[in-house]
């Protein structure tokens, strides 16, 4: 996901691509999951001094026993944003709000579920957004783990039927239409945004060689977030 022209990545781990990734680095707002990152590593390793890095690392959860996962956020500090804290949740996952135009906000999140998570895992993160109804605009991007073929009509999952309610009550629509090697949508991108005003679709310049079952996805929003420096950057 970015602002102006930018990226929702699926990695599998960036301690032996660091530099590699540094290298690749120009967009506004970059979010990355399964980051396989540690306290061991710095964010100074993946990001220069432009960038506010937000980091949820699996070790920092309950789940440390396991190596893999973590996310991440990386805005430049020239956009307006803050982290939000969930208190009593323990999720990999991280909220932010981002200033936008004519003094409206949005609510920012990136979220990884592990592979097989409960039921109760994904309802608690849905619940959590009843605490954020003052954002103007939402936006979930992340990799959700779900066998979504291609939409969520008669889906005998209960864990999909909780993510459609929850989309509906929140008046949220699914932006993602690049299906993975499995012809399966793992990575989701959830947005109140108006259908004209974002654009969803494959990078053609993935970060780091892709994970043919997470394509790296490019969004564009058509709306003016806060820039410090007055300069227009659209997300």
């Amino acid at each position: 996901m970015a602002l102006e022209d930018g990226r929702l990545k699926n990695v599998r781990g960036l301690r032996t691509k660091t530099v590699e990734f540094f290298s690749s680095v120009e967009y506004d707002v970059i979010c990355v999951t399964e980051t396989w990152l540690c306290e061991g590593i710095d964010s100074w390793h993946l990001f220069d001094d432009r960038y506010l890095v937000y980091r949820k690392d699996r070790g920092s959860s309950s789940n440390s026993s396991r190596r893999g996962g973590g996310v991440l956020v990386a805005i430049k500090r020239c956009l307006s944003s803050r982290k939000l804290d969930v208190p009593g949740l323990d999720l990999e996952a991280i909220w932010i709000s981002v200033k936008l135009n004519h003094s409206k906000k949005m609510f920012l999140c990136v979220v990884h579920f592990p592979p097989s998570s409960h039921v109760d895992t994904y309802v608690k993160f849905f619940y959590c957004f009843e605490g954020f109804e003052f954002f103007d605009k939402i936006l979930i991007c992340g990799d959700f783990n779900l066998s979504i073929y291609d939409d969520f009509c008669d889906h005998n999952d209960p864990i999909v039927s909780e993510l459609s309610n929850f989309m509906n009550i929140f008046n949220l629509g699914q932006y993602n239409n690049i299906l993975n090697c499995n012809n399966k949508y793992l990575d989701l991108i959830l947005t109140n945004v108006d259908f004209n005003d974002i654009s969803v679709g494959h990078s053609d310049s993935p970060l780091v060689p892709e994970d043919k079952h997470h394509p790296a996805l490019s969004v564009s929003m058509g709306f003016v977030p806060v820039h410090l420096n007055n300069r227009n950057v659209y997300l």
